[in-house]
């Protein structure tokens, strides 16, 4: 079931300490590994998945990061 608990999950942590800017994009959402890289097997609570991947978080690092980055240098990020 969608629920859009594991969307909601999800925060940015943005560090300035002289001069330089440093983000972490993070969740600590259980599934997020599973969706990423996809699961086959029985997990720690005895569940069954055949979970493909879903790789959502690598290709969107690498296509937003070069805008990211500059909006880090020129300090576009809201606060």
């Amino acid at each position: 079931m969608i629920t859009g608990r594991y969307r909601a999950s999800w925060d940015v942590k943005v560090t300035v300490a002289g001069g330089q800017a440093t983000a972490v994009v993070f969740t600590d959402a259980p599934q997020q590994r599973r969706l990423e890289y996809g699961f086959v097997g029985v997990d720690r609570l005895g569940r069954q998945y055949r979970q493909p991947p879903y790789p959502h978080i690598e290709p969107a690092f690498q296509r937003t990061r070069p805008d990211y980055l500059e909006a880090l240098r020129t300090g576009a990020l809201p606060r």
